[in-house]
Parts: structure tokens; sequence; C-alpha cells
């Protein structure tokens, strides 16, 4: 039988998930998005075993997105660098705590 992908203590690590982001602006636009945002996003993370820990590369891709929604959307990629950046930083400081308090 397979791991568990539920069980935490499993050697198995799913190679990659990817998921649409979609932005629904029927309520117009609470997020405060730019008006040229792409409507909608391809997420790939994929996970790489490096000895005993794991490297994770985000890739985001507009779809079906008009040229100004590309622009907008490359235009603001270093900013996301930064905010996933932070995000990972503080997912691996989480990580470190949990890790302290079940040793």
């Amino acid at each position: 039988m397979p791991p568990s992908r539920l069980n935490p203590d499993s050697p198995y690590r799913p190679p990659r998930a990817r998921l649409s982001v979609t932005q629904n602006r029927s309520a117009g636009n609470p997020a405060g998005w730019p008006a040229d945002w792409p409507l909608v996003l391809l997420t790939t993370v994929t996970f790489k075993n490096v000895g005993a820990k794991s490297k994770v590369r985000l890739t985001m891709v507009p779809v079906d997105a008009t040229d100004a929604e590309i622009a907008c959307f490359a235009g603001a990629m270093a900013g996301m660098a930064k905010g996933w950046g932070s995000g990972f930083s503080i997912m691996e400081e989480m990580f470190a705590e949990l890790q302290a308090e079940n040793k």
C-alpha cells in the first residue's frame, strides 16, 4: 500500500501542485487589484527533496490574458517575489517552532 498523503511522517512528497487562482469582479474590486490584473493565474508549486529538506519553486502564469493584463502582471512581478518570499520566511519560522515543540 502506498504511504498516506495525509501522514506527516510519510516519506511521500508530491512533486507538484497546480491550481488556478481566479478573481471575481462581479462585486466590483473589493481586494483593490489593479483594473488590468489577470482574471486567472495558473499557479504551480513544485517540490524537490534536497537531503532532509525540501526545495519549493513557485510559478504563476496569466491564463487567457489580454496584452494589458500581461503587462500589469509583469510589472508586479518584483513585488510578488518580495511578498511570497516573506510568506515563505514566516512559514519557515513556524515550522522551526513546531519542530522545537515536538522534540
